[in-house]
């Protein structure tokens, strides 16, 4: 069942906006950019209270207008659920704001309840809401001006020619987001034409923001918080473990290899334009010598509260493969045979004496290629989104090369190929014979020695993890 109280977020801000769209004072762009994002059912007593004094610092004119501007049909308002075609009942809406209004919230300005209401609901767009406020401001009665180094806020009467002491601004309340002004300005000061000022302090790392109502209208402005820029631009070759911290961290055109090493990069903004990547291994590296195994992708975390971008980043940590083994020597030749000696006469007994050629000797075994070296073990990848408001179409933009979650290893290199074995050696010659007897004949070679054993091949690294926080 509905609740009679005013609707959140979005549809409260897109409702006010059909009235007052025509004043381009009250910045309506910012407040309906700004509120997109906003949830309504985790709102908290504050952000309730504050859209109740939101909404009564306006007024629908009918219930099209309302339906028109983004609300619901049957949304309660002012106590009556929207219809097409419905008006309100200017006596029962009277009485709504009768029981829910205070005099001081009927007569703020809306652009002070639209600060109140921000500052509960959407306080990352308080600092364009108050520029916006701040530039359409220019020709009020006041002036307002405010240092960072050190912090402090100046209010000014812009005072005409002729305008009486009298007509001096009077302050009704001051509204400081992200730090505080002490002793600041009470109810009633009067701000004169030659200015008044106090100090003020500030959150660290956020934009001081102040508006202030007057007697005579706004002032607004900001002191923003001068952001700490890092930019990654060309080819970056790591040599050992790096982190990056800073407000941004932007990548242009970035080539980052982290030669297995770990990288973190820490920022509120993650700014990539250009081509870009981060990997973990040159392919076309300095060459490594047989047998060397892979080294593991490393580790990388980005942990961002925003990212933007006009191009992707391609994120790839794969494992380093494994150099092939180096192949076995061959076998060398075998030794040559011994000569043949031939016959010759001995005397009485004829033809004698003389030996055979012998064969050649086997030749020496191949040795055995060495093993190819292991792949490394895939990287991991952390990417930690550190914003309330976590944007999931912000992942479109890494493409983080794996699958199922998981990096991918390197692969093991070939074991080296066998050594051949060595061929046999040559034959001993054959020996002629003497004084009309017979020669010897020659010998064959050896036999070829043993082929040496195909080196191992090298194991796959194990797979590297993904994990998206």
């Amino acid at each position: 069942m509905r609740s009679a109280l005013p609707c959140l977020s979005l549809l409260c801000f897109a409702a006010s906006l059909s009235e007052i769209q025509a004043d381009e004072s009250i910045c309506s762009a910012p407040l309906r950019h700004a509120l997109m994002t906003v949830r309504s059912s985790g709102a908290s007593a504050g952000s309730n209270a504050a859209s109740v004094a939101w909404q009564c610092s306006f007024k629908f004119s009918n219930h099209d207008e309302a339906i028109n501007s983004g609300v619901d049909v049957g949304t309660v308002v002012y106590g009556v659920p929207l219809k097409v075609g419905g008006k309100f009942d200017r006596k029962q809406a009277d009485q709504w704001k009768e029981q829910n209004c205070s005099k001081n919230t009927q007569n703020a300005s809306f652009e002070g309840a639209s600060y109140d209401y921000l500052r509960e609901v959407a306080p990352g767009a308080m600092s364009a809401f108050v520029t916006c406020i701040q530039a359409h401001a220019s020709t009020s009665a006041l002036n307002c001006s405010l240092t960072r180094e050190p912090t402090a806020l100046t209010v000014k009467w812009r005072r005409s020619d002729g305008e009486s002491p009298a007509a001096a601004p009077k302050i009704h309340r001051v509204m400081v987001t992200n730090g505080s002004c002490q002793p600041g300005f009470g109810p009633g000061t009067v701000v004169s034409d030659g200015g008044i000022g106090t100090p003020c302090t500030t959150v660290d790392k956020k934009d001081l923001l102040i508006m202030i109502e007057t007697s005579r209208g706004l002032c607004t402005t900001v002191a923003p918080y001068p952001k700490k820029v890092f930019t990654i631009a060309g080819k970056l070759s790591l040599d050992g473990d790096r982190s990056i911290t800073s407000d941004v961290v932007e990548f242009r055109q970035g080539h980052v290899i982290t030669n297995g090493h770990s990288l973190t990069v820490t920022a509120n903004e993650l700014n990539i334009s250009g081509t870009t990547e981060i990997i973990s291994f040159d392919k076309n590296g300095s060459a490594r010598p047989p047998g060397t195994p892979g080294e593991s992708g490393g580790t990388l975390l980005l942990k961002f509260s925003h990212l933007t971008a006009d191009n992707d980043l391609r994120i790839d940590l794969t494992g380093q493969d494994g150099v092939a083994g180096a192949p076995g020597a061959n076998g060398v030749q075998g030794p040559p045979g011994g000569n043949a000696r031939g016959r010759g006469l001995q005397g009485i007994r004829g033809c004698g004496g003389g030996n055979d050629a012998t064969p050649g000797g086997q030749g020496t075994p191949g040795k055995d290629g060495s093993a190819g070296g292991n792949g490394g073990n895939g990287g991991v990848v952390v990417v930690e989104r550190t914003g309330a408001d976590k944007d999931d179409s912000e992942l479109s933009r890494l493409i983080i090369v794996g699958k199922e979650g998981h990096t991918f290893p390197g692969k093991g290199g070939a074991g080296g190929a066998r050594g051949i074995g060595g061929p046999g050696g040559p034959g001993g010659q054959g020996g002629g014979g003497h004084d009309g007897c017979g020669g010897r004949p020659g010998a064959g070679p050896g036999p070829k020695g043993a082929d040496g054993g195909k080196g191992t091949d090298g194991l796959d690294g194990k797979p590297g993890t993904i994990t998206i926080e």
